[in-house]
């Protein structure tokens, strides 16, 4: 996946709910492409997102 090799800091946002992410195919998929750094569409999944990124 190229944003992986174009950004070093990144996070995928997904509006999905969390708990039927083990049950959708694609949404494994997307997390494996973009090395587990998927988060929730919540404020707290956004605020962990932003803790990860200025690291």
């Amino acid at each position: 996946m190229k944003c992986i090799n174009a950004y070093l800091k990144f996070a995928w946002i997904n509006p999905e709910p969390q708990g039927v992410w083990q049950y959708r195919q694609s949404i494994g998929v997307i997390q494996q492409l973009v090395n587990q750094r998927m988060y929730p569409l919540t404020i707290e999944g956004l605020e962990e997102a932003m803790r990860l990124l200025p690291k």
